[in-house]
């Protein structure tokens, strides 16, 4: 390829032509020319069809590939801006020294409370007022608070011990709701927090470390495709660059006491790859009607029912393993481990062979979470 353009010469069994592509930064053309113009419709058709994919994949290919120097930047009024920034670097000043970081090289960037005074001021006065001896001023802190969601929670903390009780009790409640919040974004059951992050100093995390500090420019240039804008780092609550590869997934997934192994399993659509950590979590009743409509298990099993593996999994236990795996080991209520090898994820209730004729009514609710290996 020179000057932008490519050609190729090729045959199939009725034409001998030439392909031309021609790409610029303001359009792409593709012109063919064959030998046979009696029948052009025709000759453009079989001439397409007859090219190699591999040729005209590698231009998709580069196409899909993140663009190293774009950035996602989310504002604070929840607004997201793509583009370019007009710097290569970006300098953070640190107790250790002052560094300059890539573009190319940041994952994201996230300003502190140092960087948004106004917000600081705000959050540290509503904080105050939870001292008040004002009831209505501790009430409306509390709510303001509470409202600021997850994203407060690391300033919250550095108030759970406050001297003042009255403080220090309204800090403990916000953060059980928090807690309570926290965990049903994990089950996925509460949309996740869009606030602002509240740590004290900007965090730039890289691909391989992550920097706290000051992020010196206080303005940002951006590129993008409505024209150049600049934004102010106050105005930022989180910067994101694509560095490629997979996301992270969280699968929900029922598996009812028909389901039991040796028998029975559910082939799950969760696919993981060597070196992705998994966590897998779990939770309900499954009645073993064989022992009484008041016999129960958890998916961590009862072991006053029997054994699936003598004095390692009992029966009615959630167990696992990964496609083409030797033998199904314990997931229990949680289980976090290192996939060993690629496959889709197999899920069932451990049972005794002799059990298996029997109804066990009820089912365990699974949330899956897959973290892809880092690269």
């Amino acid at each position: 390829m020179t000057n932008g353009k490519s050609t190729t010469t090729f045959q199939s069994q009725q034409h001998i032509g030439v392909f031309m592509f021609t790409q610029s930064t303001s359009s792409t053309s593709l012109s063919i020319s064959t030998q046979s113009s009696s029948r052009k419709c025709r000759s453009a058709w079989s001439i397409l069809l007859a090219l190699p994919l591999a040729f005209l994949s590698s231009n998709a290919i580069a196409a899909d590939k993140p663009d190293p120097e774009t950035i996602r930047i989310h504002l604070m009024d929840g607004s997201v801006i793509s583009g370019k920034l007009s710097m290569k670097e970006l300098a953070i000043e640190t107790e250790f020294g002052n560094l300059k970081v890539p573009v190319e090289k940041i994952k994201s960037l996230t300003p502190g409370l140092t960087s948004r005074p106004t917000l600081a001021k705000e959050v540290t006065k509503l904080i105050d007022d939870l001292g008040s001896t004002i009831f209505s001023d501790r009430e409306k802190a509390q709510a303001a608070l509470s409202k600021l969601g997850l994203p407060i929670r690391a300033e919250l903390e550095r108030f759970k011990d406050d001297e003042d009780i009255e403080r220090r009790n309204r800090v403990q409640t916000i953060l059980t709701e928090f807690d309570q919040l926290a965990e049903e974004q994990e089950r996925g059951d509460a949309r996740p927090e869009l606030g602002p992050s509240m740590q004290q100093r900007d965090v730039i995390e890289t691909t391989e470390f992550t920097i706290v500090g000051k992020i010196v420019p206080q303005t940002f240039g951006i590129s993008s495709l409505y024209g150049d804008l600049n934004v102010k780092l106050a105005d930022i609550r989180r910067g994101q660059r694509d560095v490629g590869g997979r996301e992270p997934q969280t699968e929900k997934i029922d598996v009812a006491g028909t389901h039991m192994i040796p028998q029975s399993s559910v082939h799950t659509k969760v696919r993981v790859e060597r070196g992705d950590v998994v966590t897998v979590t779990a939770e309900g009743i499954i009645t073993m009607s064989p022992w009484g409509s008041r016999a129960s298990s958890t998916p961590d099993g009862n072991q006053q029912y029997g054994w699936y593996i003598p004095e390692q999994i009992a029966i009615g236990t959630l167990i696992g393993k990964v496609n083409g795996a030797d033998k199904f080991e314990k997931f229990g209520s949680k289980k976090t481990f290192t996939a060993d090898r690629a496959g889709t994820l197999e899920l069932g209730v451990a049972m005794q062979p002799g059990q298996l004729g029997n109804n066990f009514p009820g089912k365990y609710s699974v949330k899956i979470r897959v973290q892809p290996k880092q690269p």
